[in-house]
């Protein structure tokens, strides 16, 4: 990485595009796997631990999303494969066209750069805003991402 670009960004981002650089993504080609589609999405939800909260986080947090606030709330498992993916309709149609979908992986060593993978990949949260973002395609977006931990065994 250029040593006058690594002081003009956030430490937190610059070590993210070091992760990325190191995993070779080019952030020009970079495209969300979709790893979980149809009955194996639908399994993932089920047996995912949050799945009994999603009511509330709904409740709480998607329907006011959905009601012109213009965000959009995911919820993906340890691996960065995201499970739900719910808020305005207008701006999740937008997120498609960069496969920010239910099934897709949003890990760093995936797409690089993007508040769910580092979230993931520093275990705390993180926000990454515009131009931070390691893939090109997804420098027009502002997005928060927190892992939530189990509180028994501290795991994600």
């Amino acid at each position: 990485m250029d040593e006058g670009v690594s002081r003009r960004v956030r430490p937190v981002v610059g070590a993210s595009w070091q992760r990325a650089e190191q995993a070779r993504l080019d952030p020009e080609r970079i495209v969300a796997p979709l790893l979980l589609d149809g009955p194996g999405l639908e399994d993932a939800r089920r047996s995912h631990p949050i799945a009994a909260a999603l009511p509330v986080i709904r409740q709480l947090l998607v329907r006011e999303a959905e009601q012109d606030s213009r965000v959009v709330v995911a919820v993906g498992d340890a691996r960065g494969r995201l499970l739900w993916v719910e808020g305005d309709p207008e701006l999740r149609r937008q997120a498609e066209g960069m496969l920010f979908v239910p099934g897709a992986a949003w890990a760093e060593g995936d797409v690089g750069t993007s508040a769910p993978g580092t979230a993931l990949a520093i275990g705390g949260g993180v926000q990454i805003r515009g131009d931070e973002h390691y893939a090109f395609e997804v420098k027009p977006w502002s997005c928060t991402a927190v892992p939530v931990r189990d509180p028994e065994t501290g795991e994600i």
